[in-house]
């Protein structure tokens, strides 16, 4: 309906008002995983169970004001959840972050030497990147990013285990923390036996964070809204109802790396890059 303007999507929410009794409730809801089994792949890795705890809990209380005149309906509900989910990470082992390459089976070739004859690249002697200096790959200094090296030795974890293949991967349960806080207030006002306003103010809070195995994985979500409204409607005659509202809403969206993180690119060497949190994106085969 026009009445929403151009959004593609609407919902209505229809919010309790206070009577000429006064009414409350408590509530809580828990869960957590101590009757919970351990999932199939932590098991056998040897992983201990994922973590889940959750509680919701919350009141509401309603009542006069001045009777048959105001009236006022508030409420608050709070929401706090821990979990884990067990998750396997392929990484280079101990001989492959060294460069060594000899127990893959596969020949590395030299994308900086070349046999002139065949147009072919030359392979590493013994399927080994040096990561020193070498004249191996000249005019570079070394065969290596210096950049991605650092990366490599100070921000990717080593293997702890193997994955369900067998390859050496970081194995353990990934984090995920959500917090939630909202309150509602509302008062009512009869005018007349024609004639009803009440306004209502509703404040929303959240932060969620998402780690992941490796230090530096993790995304941050912190979201927030305001909504407050003013509604009057006025019984005009036996045919005729006037009724108006008035709106605000503020909503507030972030989407962010892991704030615990430090500004990694300055760290490895990587230039011309905003002092932020957080590390560069590196990804290969």
């Amino acid at each position: 309906n026009a009445e929403f303007g151009n959004g593609v999507s609407a919902v209505n929410i229809i919010t309790k008002s206070g009577t000429n009794q006064f009414h409350g409730d408590l509530y809580e809801y828990a869960r957590n995983a101590v009757l919970d089994a351990n999932s199939y792949f932590a098991k056998l890795a040897n992983s201990a169970r994922p973590n889940y705890q959750l509680n919701q809990f919350g009141a509401a209380v309603g009542g006069p004001i001045k009777k048959n005149k105001l009236s006022f309906f508030s409420n608050y509900e709070g929401f706090r959840l821990t979990q884990s989910s067990f998750a396997t990470e392929l990484v280079p082992d101990a001989s492959l972050s060294a460069g060594n390459f000899t127990e893959t089976g596969t020949t590395i070739y030299n994308p900086y030497s070349y046999n002139p004859s065949t147009g072919l690249r030359n392979p590493f002697p013994g399927d080994q990147i040096p990561l020193g200096p070498t004249t191996l790959c000249a005019p570079r200094p070394t065969c290596v990013d210096p950049v991605v090296l650092a990366f490599l030795q100070k921000w990717v974890l080593p293997p702890n285990g193997v994955n369900s293949t067998g390859l050496p991967a970081v194995v353990g349960n990934s984090p995920t923390t959500m917090n939630r806080d909202q309150a509602t207030a509302r008062i009512d006002w009869l005018r007349s036996a024609n004639s009803l306003v009440y306004a209502r103010y509703t404040y929303f809070n959240a932060t969620a964070l998402s780690k992941g195995l490796q230090p530096l994985e993790g995304v941050e979500n912190p979201y927030s809204s305001q909504t407050a409204v003013l509604h009057w409607t006025q019984n005009i005659s036996s045919n005729f109802l006037n009724d108006m509202m008035v709106g605000y809403s503020r909503p507030i969206w972030i989407y962010a790396a892991n704030p615990n993180a430090p500004d990694v690119s300055a760290q490895i060497g990587l230039t011309n890059t905003v002092p932020l949190p957080g590390g560069p994106a590196l990804a290969g085969s």
